[in-house]
């Protein structure tokens, strides 16, 4: 209490003890008068025990009850004894044995009053998991947890248990169950927090408020009576998880250490429960998730078909899916892109088949144009002498022209705008005092244009005649630069094939149709590059031929003499040496393979033309790949050195070479297309 008389006892005992036993080991004092006094210790130190647990059992249960009248008994048979010792009393006989024996039975009545105790609410708490168990599988988990707290409130005497439930250990605690006896009232759902469960959650250790103040407490004898809890805070703990904390009130008794051992264990089994409850919720996301997932997969799989094209395979999820929404937008895309693409393949069909009827009347226009423009020049009929013409003036009431692009002995070569939507184009126009042998080149280009349709080949626009006689043709302006004057930005080997490959696929489109160009080199490629990407056109068709002539074609070679070179030395197969007239697409791949040594290396794979090689009966030897340049791959070098063979059954078709140079992508080097020329009259 306030004066800590049993701790002075306690000092004063030890004291004298250590004292008296010091003096009777040296033989100061006799060992009986050391004992005498000690009785009289005890006695005062029984007598002050008695009177404390007098006060004691006053304010302590029927355990703390029954444990002072036991002590009483035993102390009143002892002080006797020890009055007797010290002839205070006169002797009545030994009757320790009777005080053993009184304080034994009270203690025995304790644990037995004890045992009974713990096995009524063993038998309780085994009803009740066994209750759990065997409704787990038949009740949700929340009914069993209020079943549980509802034991809680009758097995304890508690007043109420509330449940709190957080997302994680540092999360806010919100009420889950509640549960009070009959005449108490439920806390409202915005009740505070009790500080006991702010507590518990923060040091995940029971947190209790005691019934009495620390002096009273103080005053009880531990070991008798315990520490009672009128409120009580209990974290639920499950694998380490902490999953929430569980309040209890007493309704007044208070809540001792049996209480709390109780209460530990249905707080585990709520844990287990709450944790069953959690992984039967997570089960159920990951299913669902599982479910959309799988959803999107399927949806993802028909989005790609519509990306690349198939109209044909509907869009569709199940009809309870979240995704309902989504592919019903999809499906309505889709069938409104199938019915859009069927227009729109009616509509290219169409313009196909006026493509054709188109180049087929160009034709026949410029067989007739040739015819006229022969006939009046045999005929000896007056030609106004035409001169060319100036910016601003008109080409045959369609074409304005804005300026002169190249100027030859027999033509020239404008920029034009077409009036009727001022489209950029470029005009051809062969002078009417031009020779025969150049009306039927120019007559031959222009066949040749109208039936080449590749977007690496310059198309033809329109063709006519002016009112002096001047035949002109219009094609499609390039806004490019001949690749004999940017041949230094191609030598990396990624834009180099990227190059060539384009330019033989022109080359292919070429050859598929009868012709041969008979004049490749770099001057007569424009090379177009932009933030589109890189875009290679074969252009001026004025010296080529047709190896495979009908009759709707005009081909000059048969007026053309033996011998006879047309195009650059440098780049002109050997076999040429007995004429251009003999030229057949293997003379096109081997100038396409001096063209594409000149662009890897910056130099020309022979010191003199070929042609002079052959006719000096010289063996044909290209500089090797190796001497100029180490980094080229092999298979592009044999590639290369294959169009450059002496013997041209040795060369790749032009196929081949669009299959050789044409890898999955160049390097990130977007190439333009062109997309399907249109031919206009």
């Amino acid at each position: 209490g306030r004066l800590p008389v049993l701790p002075w006892l306690t000092s004063l005992l030890s004291l004298y003890l250590l004292g008296a036993g010091l003096a009777a080991a040296t033989g100061l004092v006799h060992l009986a008068s050391v004992s005498e006094v000690l009785k009289i210790l005890i006695l005062v130190a029984m007598l002050t025990i008695v009177s404390k647990s007098l006060a004691s059992a006053l304010r302590g249960d029927l355990y703390g009850r029954i444990f002072c009248l036991a002590f009483l008994a035993s102390a009143a048979l002892g002080a006797l004894q020890i009055m007797q010792e010290l002839r205070l009393l006169p002797r009545t006989g030994f009757t320790a044995h009777y005080t053993a024996a009184l304080f034994a039975l009270m203690l025995g009545s304790i644990l037995l009053h004890r045992f009974r105790a713990v096995q009524r609410r063993l038998a309780d708490i085994s009803t009740m998991m066994q209750l759990n168990f065997a409704s787990a599988r038949e009740i949700p988990v929340d009914q069993q947890v209020q079943l549980l707290l509802s034991e809680l409130v009758r097995m304890l005497s508690a007043k109420r248990v509330l449940l709190y439930t957080c997302g994680d250990e540092s999360g806010p605690l919100a009420l889950y169950l509640q549960r009070a006896q009959p005449g108490q009232p439920e806390s409202p759902p915005d009740a505070a927090v009790p500080k006991l469960c702010l507590a518990a959650q923060k040091t995940r250790q029971v947190a209790t408020h005691s019934q009495s103040s620390q002096e009273e407490i103080r005053d009880r004898i531990a070991d008798q009576l315990g520490e009672r809890f009128s409120e009580l805070a209990e974290p639920l703990l499950a694998r380490g998880q902490l999953l929430g904390v569980l309040y209890l009130e007493s309704d007044g008794s208070g809540l001792g250490r049996e209480d709390t051992a109780i209460l530990q264990g249905l707080s585990r089994q709520i844990a287990l429960l709450l944790l069953t409850a959690r992984t039967s919720t997570l089960e159920q996301e990951s299913v669902q998730a599982q479910k959309v997932l799988r959803e999107q997969d399927v949806l993802l799989t028909q989005v790609g078909c519509l990306a690349r094209g198939d109209l044909d395979t509907p869009i569709s999820v199940p009809m309870d899916s979240q995704l309902t929404a989504v592919s019903t937008l999809l499906e309505g895309m889709r069938k409104d892109l199938r019915g859009k693409m069927a227009a729109l393949e009616g509509g290219r069909i169409a313009v196909q088949q006026l493509n054709d009827d188109l180049r087929f009347q160009i034709e026949e226009r410029i067989q007739q144009l040739l015819e006229q423009a022969l006939s009046e020049g045999a005929a000896g009929t007056s030609r106004s002498v035409s001169k060319w013409l100036e910016p601003g003036e008109m080409l045959a009431d369609s074409y304005r022209v804005i300026r002169i692009l190249g100027q030859g002995a027999s033509g020239c070569v404008y920029r034009v705008e077409r009036t009727t939507d001022q489209r950029q184009l470029a005009a051809k126009v062969i002078s009417a005092k031009a020779q025969k042998e150049s009306i039927l080149q120019f007559a031959r280009e222009a066949q040749i244009l109208a039936r080449l349709t590749d977007p690496h080949v310059t198309s033809i626009v329109d063709v006519d005649i002016t009112e002096s006689g001047s035949l002109f043709l219009v094609m499609e302006l390039v806004e490019g630069t001949p690749l004999s004057q940017c041949l230094e930005r191609y030598h990396e080997i990624p834009r180099a094939r990227a190059l060539l490959w384009q330019i033989a696929s022109g080359l292919k489109t070429v050859h598929r149709l009868g012709v041969i160009h008979r004049d490749l080199k770099p001057a007569n490629v424009l090379v177009v590059e932009n933030e589109k990407g890189l875009l290679a056109k074969l252009v001026d068709f004025g010296v080529s031929t047709i190896h495979q002539p009908d009759a709707n074609l005009t081909d000059s070679t048969e007026r053309e003499q033996p011998g006879l070179l047309l195009g650059s030395p440098m780049y002109l197969a050997p076999e040429l040496v007995t004429g251009s007239r003999d030229a057949r697409p293997p003379a096109d791949v081997f100038s396409f393979g001096v063209l594409a040594f000149e662009v890897l290396t910056g130099s020309l794979p022979f010191a003199k033309p070929p042609v002079v090689s052959r006719y000096r009966g010289e063996a044909l030897r290209p500089t090797p790949f190796s001497t100029l340049r180490g980094d080229i791959p092999l298979y592009l070098s044999e590639l290369i050195e294959r169009c450059l063979s002496d013997d041209p059954a040795g060369r790749p078709t032009a196929a081949e070479l669009v299959d050789g140079l044409a890898p999955a992508d160049f390097s990130g080097l977007s190439l333009q297309s062109a997309g399907r020329p249109t031919v206009e009259l």
